[in-house]
């Protein structure tokens, strides 16, 4: 423990000394946070939370307080450097005495449904949103997942209408990985999110495949495990 914590107070000894975090470490576990008065971000969500490649969402970062005089700055980035393309603005300003502030996120590519997780950043604090993206027709995910673990997948129905929610059929024969049976999208949605887990017994030699079907179709998509 002793270690721990002049490992964290190392690492932090700038910020400390400029009164911006305070760490906290206890019997099990250490805490950096922003200290009490700072202005710091506090979520980042999507409205919807599925968006069509070609389309644009609306996202909104939460402070903690009320941004003071002159506004606040907040650092976005989509983190979508490879895969699905997201865009959205470098930098989004809170207006004085306001705790939101909304931005377009528009959606250029989405070849295979999937979940990103863009982010925003006020000095030491950070947010993350999940936003999930789908191609304009019924797909399912992923492409790669995890040995040992469990990967958060995507299933999409596009542009297709949804008014009373649909329930997607899911299915799996690649030894060592599960799925579940079934996965309900909301009314209203364009996908959701389901999980892929992947045991020690699955080979990492061989691409392994899911089966997603809804309303009389079938899509399959080849994945890949590794670590």
């Amino acid at each position: 423990m002793a270690r721990l914590k002049h490992l964290i107070q190392s690492l932090s000894a700038g910020l400390l000394t400029a009164g911006l975090l305070v760490v906290t470490v206890g019997p099990a576990h250490a805490r950096v946070k922003p200290k009490d008065g700072v202005q710091a971000v506090r979520e980042l969500r999507f409205d919807p939370q599925a968006a069509v490649e070609g389309t644009t969402v609306t996202g909104t970062v939460v402070l903690t307080s009320p941004a003071p005089a002159g506004g606040v700055s907040v650092e976005v980035w989509s983190n979508t450097s490879y895969g699905p393309n997201v865009s959205v603005p470098r930098w989004v300003t809170v207006a004085a005495g306001r705790t939101t502030a909304t931005f377009p996120a528009t959606v250029y590519s989405a070849s295979t449904p999937s979940v990103v997780r863009p982010s925003a950043y006020l000095g030491a604090s950070r947010a993350t949103g999940k936003l999930i993206v789908v191609p304009p027709t019924f797909a399912t995910g992923p492409t790669w997942v995890r040995h040992g673990a469990v990967t958060e997948a995507a299933v999409g129905i596009g542009t297709a209408p949804n008014s009373d929610g649909v329930t997607v059929t899911l299915s799996t024969g690649t030894p060592g990985v599960s799925v579940p049976a079934t996965v309900f999208i909301s009314p209203g949605s364009r996908g959701a999110v389901f999980p892929v887990t992947v045991d020690g017994s699955a080979s990492l030699s061989n691409p392994g495949a899911i089966t997603a079907t809804w309303n009389g179709i079938e899509v399959r998509t080849t994945f890949y495990i590794g670590y």
